[in-house]
């Protein structure tokens, strides 16, 4: 099957910015990080050397600050949160697996979720913009 023309020049940008020198890779990450960390998370998985060359959001000190998302409050499904980006209107309904085995406790700033386990009651801080999850929260 042919190649389209959008595909073909995405392969061709995607090869473009591969070649170009970490440094520059990471200031570009950078600047596109200081917007919005899941442009970041979408620029990262553009392709494998890109993944392979920038840090994994989890392993970045902001992975549990995201910016100018909320979640937009639903009753209809319980695997999956609609959230909304402020500053543009975008909407993103995020698959959850994780609220097969959490509940949701609380929700704050908007899209940080605290989650209790199901059988053992453990709280944990839940970013689902990243999958980021923290070690168990204190109880007590």
């Amino acid at each position: 099957m042919p190649h389209s023309n959008q595909q073909t020049r995405r392969e061709s940008m995607v090869a473009c910015i591969t070649t170009l020198p970490g440094d520059l890779i990471w200031e570009i990450a950078k600047h596109i990080l200081a917007d919005d960390v899941v442009d970041y998370v979408c620029f990262r998985a553009t392709c494998s050397a890109l993944r392979s060359s920038l840090p994994n959001p989890c392993d970045l000190a902001f992975c549990f600050l995201p910016q100018n998302w909320i979640r937009v409050y639903t009753m209809n499904s319980k695997t999956y949160i609609p959230f909304m980006h402020l500053p543009t209107g975008r909407h993103a309904e995020l698959v959850l697996p994780e609220l097969e085995t959490h509940s949701i406790l609380s929700v704050t700033d908007g899209v940080l979720i605290i989650l209790v386990h199901k059988q053992t009651h453990a709280m944990r801080l839940f970013n689902p913009l990243t999958c980021c999850v923290s070690a168990d929260l204190p109880v007590g």
